[in-house]
């Protein structure tokens, strides 16, 4: 956006495309390799077997009944919702690999490269910004802390998915000078309704894509708006149709009990803020430091408003755009919090750029300044993310994961209907680390996490899986019945 918008996009010459091919592919195997130590762990979470349990395909019809049915067939308890194309890729992970957690990992880890690709493409359109810092917009995206909460868990891809998507349907839009090829607005309308169905705030890029072309477009306002929709009507009608087949399966919007169109108005601008800073949860760090942060934060949100101007302001409506979409869910958990990294990333690479370029310019050391507090923050995520930490409360809460489903296996062994058995779906072994830092719920069987998982392991097996307090359901059928006993946790096991 900040180069001269009234010329034609210049191809660049050689050289640079080498250059640039090679800033992705720093990206792509910064992701894959840095980030592959997940691919060890389990299938973590509550929803991952539900998800696969309910994605079985053995004919075309099945993918009609993928495309048309409520989010885990309906065995989600705290909400309905409408997202085929997770069920889709549950799908392609189960006919490829079976339940072996590696391949859903996989699919994971290369969302996420691909996003962090498309980001280093985004910061060369949005602020022109050279090739080297836009790559270390993307290498932000791919170390930032938030990943962790993402890319382990199978079950949260549909925050991955949304996020590649937006970014793809943001780097397809032609600019204002230039026609709207009808291949370009198939992809970009395909694309779009592919963002909508991974998830909900895949609705964001019908905002952001026209807020794009306007800021680039020239004359007057009206002019600009002429033209922004001229080119990204495909976008809007690819996210209009997202709606209406959500509304369709589920007889509405539906969502969480406490979804709300008010929400997305009235949740604090902090609580995200707080989880795109807070270098990570996981690992904890004391009020000081964040004051610290906040404070580099609002003065680098300064630097890059006045030195980039509307291109930094794309980016701040790029968060606000986020937050209101975020906000219709009616809470807020920190993976919500990983599409809001790249407009963050892509500010950091335009400070750090504007810093460097000034330099060189002015020869000013007190130039680099801003630039400086730039790459801190970013190494401050760099240390405390996934590429350099390998979080002993995730390890732990694997294996407390792994011999939870190991007892499931052994009572399953033996299982005939109309029998019972008794388990203690939490194994308390691992004990208080010494940092203070506390053991998450990343483990924790839920009933019906364990229905999908027996399901599975045994489908023809008539099976139920209750708690043992709730009062059994009549049924004159004959089940083999497994009860789960959740004794009280340990004081430092904390639950999310």
């Amino acid at each position: 956006m900040s180069t001269d918008r009234s010329q034609p996009t210049i191809t660049a010459p050689p050289g640079k495309r080498v250059e640039a091919l090679g800033a992705c592919a720093l990206i792509a195997l910064t992701a894959l390799l840095g980030l592959c130590w997940i691919s060890d762990l389990p299938l973590l979470g509550y929803d991952a077997y539900p998800l696969i349990a309910s994605s079985r395909v053995e004919g075309l019809g099945d993918i009609w009944r993928i495309l048309s049915m409520e989010l885990m067939d309906g065995r989600y308890p705290d909400g309905h919702f409408h997202r085929p194309l997770v069920q889709l890729s549950f799908a392609l992970d189960r006919t490829l690999h079976g339940l072996e957690p590696k391949g859903y990992h996989l699919t994971n880890l290369i969302a996420c490269a691909t996003s962090g690709v498309l980001i280093f493409g985004l910061a060369r359109r949005i602020t022109g910004i050279g090739i080297w810092s836009a790559c270390l917009a993307g290498l932000i995206f791919v170390a930032h802390p938030l990943q962790a909460e993402v890319v382990p868990f199978a079950a949260r891809r549909a925050d991955n998915l949304a996020l590649c998507l937006i970014l793809a349907v943001l780097a397809l839009q032609v600019r204002p000078s230039t026609s709207l090829s009808w291949w370009r607005g198939l992809a970009c309308g395909v694309l779009a309704w592919c963002a909508f169905a991974a998830k909900e705030t895949g609705a964001v890029v019908a905002l952001l894509a026209p807020t794009m072309l306007v800021i680039e477009a020239q004359g007057t306002l009206a002019e600009k708006i002429r033209s922004s929709l001229r080119r990204v009507w495909p976008t809007l009608l690819g996210v209009g149709l997202g709606v209406l087949a959500r509304q369709l399966v589920l007889g509405g919007l539906a969502g969480h009990s406490d979804s709300s169109l008010l929400a997305g108005l009235s949740l604090p601008a902090s609580e995200y803020l707080w989880r795109l800073l807070y270098s990570q949860p996981w690992l904890g760090w004391g009020s000081g430091g964040m004051l610290i942060i906040w404070g580099v934060f609002a003065a680098l949100v300064f630097k890059a408003w006045k030195s980039k101007g509307g291109d930094a302001g794309f980016l701040l409506a790029w968060l606000f755009a986020l937050l209101a979409v975020s906000g219709l869910a009616g809470r807020v958990h920190d993976w919500y919090a990983l599409l809001f990294v790249p407009p963050f990333a892509i500010l950091l690479g335009a400070v750090i750029d504007d810093a460097w370029s000034k330099f060189r310019e002015e020869r000013k050391p007190t130039g680099l300044i801003p630039g400086i507090l730039a790459v801190c923050l970013g190494i401050s995520f760099l240390a405390s993310g996934p590429l350099t930490q390998r979080y002993s409360n995730l390890i732990d809460g694997s294996k407390m994961l792994t011999q939870s489903l190991a007892q499931v296996d052994r009572l399953l062994e033996g299982a005939q209907e109309g029998s019972s058995a008794r388990l203690n779906p939490w194994i308390p072994f691992v004990q208080p680390h010494s940092d203070g830092s506390e053991l998450r719920g990343v483990a924790l069987a839920a009933d019906y996490s364990l229905q999908a998982y027996v399901e599975l392991q045994r489908p023809g097996l008539k099976s139920r899986v209750r708690r043992f307090e709730s009062a059994p359901a009549p049924n004159r059928e004959q089940f083999w019945t497994l009860e789960l006993i959740q004794q009280p946790l340990p004081s430092w096991i904390r639950q999310h």
